[in-house]
């Protein structure tokens, strides 16, 4: 019975370690918006980061902006930090829904 004890506490602890090392291996990817001439972009344009990270994407302005991608819309604002954590790996489409025929569109490689 005490072996059993001893068993299941290593277990836990092992399983805690492994939960506390993938949240400690997470980042955070930053997005800005930039204008030029009459254009809009997420800059970067595109990011390529882990299953699990975040994407974090800022602005603030005279100008509203949002993020909007597969599953996910952030509110429309002039000033706004919005992040999301991708948990699945694939590429995914996100633009501005206001600005995207001027050009405001990202891609994000989740591997």
């Amino acid at each position: 019975m005490r072996n059993l004890r001893i068993a299941m506490i290593g277990v836990v602890l092992a399983l805690l370690l492994a939960a506390s090392a993938t949240v400690a291996l997470a980042a955070t990817t930053n997005v800005g918006v930039r204008k030029s001439g009459t254009r809009y972009s997420f800059t970067p344009s595109s990011v390529s980061i882990r299953r699990g990270d975040t994407v974090r994407w800022s602005w603030s302005g005279s100008v509203p902006h949002n993020v909007a991608g597969p599953g996910f819309r952030s509110r429309t604002a002039n000033r706004l930090t919005y992040s999301r954590r991708f948990t699945s790996r694939g590429t995914f489409a996100v633009r501005c829904t206001i600005h995207a025929a001027l050009g405001q569109r990202m891609t994000v490689r989740v591997r």
